[in-house]
């Protein structure tokens, strides 16, 4: 039998079809009131076992036209009055023992029931009817009896009230025996659902899903703590919800039940919500927020102890208030959590750890060959990584030339035109651009006329014998003949030539022309390309590796099908920073007779830094990285 099966037949509801004792005392004639169609729905109502005992006492008043009914037993060495199952009128349990407390024993001890008149009672009838139930505690029913002429049928009634409740009980005797096994065959059944599993995470989902279906709730929440601990200070963590597949750990679910789980784990007990008696819902906070979030009527929580008293988690159910609310419920919860807990103890104890179960799956995936091959292969593997390799270094390049020349700007200015543009090739002395030369003439002949003028006026006053004033005349003569070379100088220098011959590397005034220029300005930078030198970008995390003298392979952009081949000539001892990284240069000349290399071409390059082994090459980097960040190493 399933474990579905098993709880299928355990009915947890405590509703059912009420019987029609609710309409008892509006039957006045007795001639109406079908004694035998009560007790048969008295007997097979779906009710607990006091409210059918009230039943059956009532549908006794009833079919005796009696006053009162109440129930004497001996739990202990003497007879007591049951003060919870007296309905209508009774006598006092002191005035009851003192005038027939003698006689109850005898009373019990006969196969019929008895009569006596009270006179606690103000001398009415009252029929001792012992109620004889295996395993119960000894009993009486007292039945007061309003007028005594029809006794011979008020007995009979009595002995068919008492033989139904009789029947009833054995009845429900067998179906409590019959559910005791049912919920045995399920704990046994789920302790070896969980012993089957291989990890922890695989039990606790197959027994929340489960049980869910099982028991019929809403959703089965599954807590557990790291290490199970007498004190239940180590950590609880939500490990499974039914239905879930992968939990939301920020989630305000997860939140609501893991708090709900603390709750009851601080309590120690059964906790269930809503609490049987309203006052005492003030102590269940977090199992009402969990109801109020998941929209459910009830929620109970187990703690799931192990025989050691340490407390492996705890389990929440949550559900229809119908189904939660029944004792069996209750007790199924109660009964089956200490199994549980030690199912789950010794699965945690026995469960394997990554590296063996991932062993046991490649046992299980791969032939007994495949397995003499995997040592085979890292055989292979670790003599592969002892092979000497070329140690490769890759980076980038640039192409420059090898030597630049600038031609700048003589003095102050306005560009007129520019002839070149950067990528023409000039000779030495070719004109580039020239300045306009309107005003130095302009200013030339007037300081030209103010020269001739103080030559005249220094005639003057030598002939006039003025020593101060030919003095300054003679001065004058000086600052404009100074003035005058100056203005012949830029007259004579208005085209800007070419220092060299080459390229113009950069520099274009096509679109400046009238542009003022200053002394000292950068015009053009002309540079040759019958030769270049090619800068080469290496890594700073490479560069213990690469020394002048290595080979290198250089692929230039647009130009891949003919890689240029070349030994490194320098290496600067200072970094500098190119793209945001840190890199070293390296140089080496190219002749470029054919012109194919032209200044700030890019290019990838391949350094030949020697032999190492290939395992070296591969797992130098992050070794290092790990030496340089981790301090055990």
């Amino acid at each position: 039998m399933s474990t579905s099966n098993h709880l299928n037949q355990t009915n947890f509801s405590a509703t059912g079809k009420i019987p029609l004792h609710s309409k008892v005392r509006k039957l006045k004639p007795t001639n109406v009131f079908n004694l035998d169609a009560e007790l048969l729905s008295i007997s097979t109502c779906n009710l607990g076992e006091k409210e059918v005992e009230s039943l059956f006492r009532k549908s006794a008043i009833v079919a005796t036209k009696g006053v009162g009914v109440c129930i004497v037993h001996k739990p202990t060495g003497s007879w007591q009055l049951d003060s919870k199952a007296i309905c209508g009128r009774a006598p006092a349990e002191t005035e009851l023992l003192n005038e027939c407390g003698e006689f109850l024993d005898e009373d019990f001890s006969k196969p019929t029931p008895s009569t006596r008149t009270l006179d606690c009672l103000d001398g009415l009838t009252v029929l001792f009817a012992p109620i004889r139930t295996s395993g119960s505690v000894p009993q009486l029913m007292l039945l007061v009896l309003k007028d005594a002429a029809d006794l011979v049928t008020a007995l009979q009634v009595t002995q068919k009230v008492i033989a139904a409740q009789q029947l009833w009980k054995k009845g429900r005797s067998a179906l409590d025996s019959e559910w005791q096994i049912s919920m045995l065959a399920t704990i046994i059944e789920l302790v070896g659902m969980i012993e089957n599993c291989a990890t922890q995470k695989k039990a606790t989902d197959e027994v929340v899903n489960e049980l869910a279906r099982c028991l019929r709730c809403d959703s089965v929440a599954i807590g557990v703590r790291k290490k199970p601990t007498a004190n239940n200070r180590s950590k609880l963590t939500v490990a499974a919800i039914s239905g879930v597949h992968k939990i939301d750990r920020s989630s305000n679910t997860n939140q609501n039940y893991l708090q709900t789980m603390w709750e009851s784990s601080m309590r120690g007990t059964q906790a269930v919500y809503p609490a049987a008696q309203r006052d005492n819902d003030h102590l269940l906070l977090a199992h009402k927020q969990l109801a109020g979030s998941i929209h459910c009527e009830s929620v109970i929580s187990q703690p799931l102890q192990t025989n050691d008293d340490k407390e492996f988690g705890v389990l929440v159910f949550t559900g229809s208030k119908d189904v939660l609310a029944s004792p069996r419920f209750s007790r199924f919860a109660e009964t089956a959590a200490p199994h549980i807990a030690n199912a789950f103890s010794v699965l945690r104890r026995a469960q394997k750890g990554k590296l063996r179960r991932a062993v046991a799956f490649a046992r299980e995936k791969t032939s007994v060959f495949t397995r003499l091959m995997i040592p085979l292969g890292i055989a292979a593997c670790c003599f592969l990584m002892l092979v000497p390799v070329t140690y490769r270094v890759r980076c980038q390049c640039t192409t420059e030339p090898v030597l630049r020349r600038f031609a700048v700007a003589p003095f102050d200015g306005l560009i007129v035109s520019g002839f070149v543009e950067p990528g023409d090739v000039v000779k030495e002395g070719q004109v580039l651009a020239e300045i306009d030369g309107r005003t130095i003439r302009w200013e030339l002949s007037g300081i030209s006329a103010e020269r001739k003028q103080s030559l005249r006026q220094r005639e003057m006053e030598l002939a006039e014998e003025n020593i101060p004033k030919l003095l300054l005349a003679e001065l004058e003569n000086e600052r404009l003949t100074a003035q005058e070379a100056i203005l012949k100088f830029k007259k004579d220098n208005l085209r800007i030539v070419s220092p060299i011959d080459g390229v113009v590397l950069s520099g274009s005034l096509e679109r400046s022309e009238a542009a003022s220029i200053k002394t000292g300005q950068v015009l053009f930078e002309v540079g040759p390309i019958d030769s270049v030198k090619i800068q080469i970008e290496i890594p700073s995390i490479e560069v213990a590796q690469v020394q002048p003298g290595h080979n290198v392979t250089i692929w230039i952009e647009g130009q891949e099908d003919q890689p240029l081949s070349a030994k490194i000539e320098k290496l600067h001892p200072r970094s500098i920073t190119r793209d945001g990284k840190n890199v070293f240069i390296a140089e080496l000349k190219f002749e470029n007779d054919d012109e194919r290399l032209r200044p700030g071409m890019k290019g990838a390059v391949r350094v030949d830094c020697g032999k190492r082994s290939l395992g070296w090459s591969l797992f130098h980097k992050p070794i290092n990285y790990v030496r340089s960040r981790y301090t055990f190493w």
